[in-house]
């Protein structure tokens, strides 16, 4: 999640959250993002374009998720 989006008091470990909720159908995953009891945004990833967004009580977030090959990636630093 953006730094932006994250309360002061938060779970989670190393940026990582818990999801609630999951369904996952041929063209999308959503769920629930477990940040705290009073925060979980929800989270829509589109499977054929690979749209997420992040929509929540501290705001909305959308980006563009690029498959990632380590054996054909270079570092980007």
């Amino acid at each position: 999640m953006p730094p932006s989006m994250l309360p002061p008091i938060r779970g989670g470990e190393d940026g990582w959250f818990k999801l609630s909720s999951i369904e996952i159908t041929e063209n999308e995953i959503r769920a629930t993002v477990k940040v705290n009891p009073l925060n979980n945004p929800k989270l829509r990833l589109d499977r054929l374009t690979g749209a997420i967004s992040l929509s929540g009580k501290a705001g909305n977030y959308a980006g563009q998720c690029q498959k990632f090959d380590p054996a054909a990636v270079q570092r980007r630093f």
